[in-house]
């Protein structure tokens, strides 16, 4: 994560070509890398062959033939460096078969962490000499990820999943108690510092301690947002009604009695094809009946629409749960059910995301009621007039593009330049967006979908991320952040995660940081430790408590202007970089 795993491996490959290690060589990287890739070979190593295999099936079979074609590298013949996509392999798989890949090296390697992934199978099935994985997260929810990185890399040595999770088990570590469960089974066992060791010569793990010590220093703050008057009255009445509609649901039994003396039948059995009753022919006639029946009379005699009858139906309903009232009405109406976590989600982070108010034309309304719907977006207005007066540039990602959409509509009431980068990009204009981010002074600010492109870009020219709202996985955020906090950077970097307090926000946070205790166990700074002590078990418990985070939050509703200067100060880090540096010119 911004340590200079593409220079490495560039220089790799420049190395093996230096000494007459023919091709071909098979990197496979996420769409939104590419652009790096090529501008680094560019850069770096201009003489070594990169050929593109990308696009639509005719593109990519005429590129076959240029692949084919060996290359000259001061006066040696090689096959060429092909760069590629996650999809490629699975779509060109039989052609990639055709090769014996001296390497094949996979960027952001925790792409393969599922071990049923088609990626993965695909991968297996190409012949090579050599396999190499590039990731900034090995480690993300579970053991089974990290053994099927491994898995790829040495089939023969970790073959067996089974046993390889059954050397630690980190699930109830996570509980209230379970820091200490782990300290005493670790004194007794030495189960983690044996895994350790295993793992010791298959991962070369660098930090930017190691590799750069002019990285500035970064801060990471949680800075707590409200609920407006809106999202509290829909949040809670979603809360309260998916409450009582949870509590009122029995554990259905297995076997139904029997009907009619006839023998009785399992639920499974009536939910399939061959038990359903409309299976029975003279239901199908009596069904078909009364279904013509009914709609002949609705026809005739329903006054209100299905549809009116249908909303109406829907606001009693809401009525048990909150005050229906005409500025809440059109929300409520639109709120389902099937997804509930993503509703929570859509209401703390805007209701604009369940119901978009349209002006008198028809088109969306986009005024200073859209800044008052959302605690976040209030916040979030305070914050970037304050860092664009003091000359920052702002990196802001967010999981739902849909937030994007409604920040690019926010943007269009205040004079900020930005540019945008989702999963709907081509690799022409991620590059070029890109760029212009990083030498133009006049932007402000990169709207990111944090999926899309928050993995390996280089935006050295920010120094501050805004994460609208986080991921449930943890490396996610922390990918995210490391697009600016990286080799390259000059400034003190600070990260933001707005969270609405007392919300699933909060939920999602807290469940991030029991996620990272595997990693911080696993994978450590520590790892290097030799000899077992007091003193290394107090290093692990310091691991599983410390968090990299602070919490800031306001007395009011909405920071006041010296809560917000306190909350963008950041001359902390400036000072702190300051004395790095001299202790660094110092040596």
């Amino acid at each position: 994560m911004g340590l200079g795993k593409t220079v490495q491996v560039i220089a790799l490959l420049c190395h093996l070509i230096e000494k007459q290690q023919n091709g071909p060589y098979l990197i496979i990287a996420p769409l939104s890398t590419i652009p790096n890739w090529m501008s680094e070979f560019e850069r770096f190593a201009p003489a070594i062959p990169v050929v593109l295999l990308h696009g639509p099936k005719a593109t990519r079979e005429d590129i076959y033939s240029i692949i084919n074609k060996k290359h000259t590298v001061e006066s040696y013949k090689t096959l060429p460096v092909v760069l590629t996509t996650y999809e490629v392999p699975m779509q060109d798989v039989k052609f990639l078969q055709k090769y014996v890949w001296r390497y094949i090296i996979i960027d952001e390697g925790q792409r393969v962490k599922n071990h049923k992934c088609f990626l993965l199978k695909a991968l297996k099935s190409i012949n090579s000499m050599n396999r190499l994985l590039l990731t900034g997260t090995p480690l993300q929810n579970n053991l089974a990820e990290l053994w099927s990185l491994l898995n790829f890399l040495l089939p023969e040595i970790f073959d067996d999943l089974a046993v390889f999770e059954s050397w630690f088990d980190a699930r109830e570590f996570v509980q209230q108690d379970g820091t200490e469960k782990f300290l005493k089974q670790e004194e007794e066992k030495r189960v983690l510092f044996s895994l350790r060791e295993i793992l010791k010569p298959f991962m070369l793990r660098r930090l930017k301690s190691d590799v750069c010590l002019e990285v500035p220093p970064k801060k990471e703050l949680i800075v707590y947002a409200p609920l407006t008057e809106l999202q509290h009255n829909l949040y809670s009445a979603v809360l309260n009604r998916n409450i009582e509609i949870l509590s009122k649901i029995k554990q259905p039994d297995l076997i139904l009695p029997s009907i009619d003396g006839k023998r009785p039948k399992r639920r499974c059995f009536l939910r399939s094809k061959y038990g359903s009753p409309e299976n029975n022919f003279e239901n199908k006639i009596e069904s078909k009946s009364f279904t013509c029946a009914e709609t002949s009379n609705s026809n005739n005699e329903m006054k209100l629409t299905a549809e009116d009858a249908e909303y109406e139906k829907d606001l009693s309903e809401w009525k048990q749960y909150t005050d229906v009232t005409d500025r809440n009405r059109d929300f409520l109406i639109n709120i389902h059910f099937k997804h509930r976590m993503i509703m929570y989600k859509k209401i703390v982070n805007h209701p604009y995301l369940i119901q978009c108010p349209l002006d008198s034309i028809g088109l969306p309304k986009v005024d200073d009621d859209l800044i008052k719907s959302s605690g976040k977006l209030l916040v979030l207005d305070a914050m970037l007039a304050k860092l664009k007066a003091q000359g920052h540039k702002v990196l802001l990602f967010s999981t739902m593009t849909m937030i994007l959409d409604i920040i690019e509509d926010y943007l269009s009431l205040r004079d900020y330049k930005y540019l945008r980068l989702d999963g709907n990009d081509n690799i022409e204009l991620r590059k070029r967006n890109i760029d212009n981010f990083n030498n133009n002074k006049d932007i402000f600010l990169f709207l990111i979908s944090i999926r899309a492109g928050g993995i390996g870009l280089n935006l050295a020219a920010a120094d501050t991320v805004i994460i609208y709202d986080s991921d449930w996985n943890p490396q996610v955020d922390i990918q995210a952040m490391a697009r600016c906090h990286r080799i390259g950077q000059t400034k003190p970097v600070v990260i933001y995660k707005l969270c609405t307090k007392g919300t699933i926000d909060e939920a999602i946070i807290n469940r991030s940081e029991s996620k990272r205790i595997l990693e911080k166990m696993v994978i450590s700074k520590y790892s290097d430790v030799q000899q077992f002590s007091i003193s290394t078990l107090l290093q692990l418990k310091q691991l599983l408590e410390d968090k990299e985070y602070e919490i800031v939050t306001s007395e009011k509703e909405v920071f006041t202007e010296a809560e917000l200067n306190q909350l963008l100060d950041r001359s902390d880090l400036l000072i702190n970089q300051h004395v790095a540096s001299n202790s660094t010119n110092s040596t």
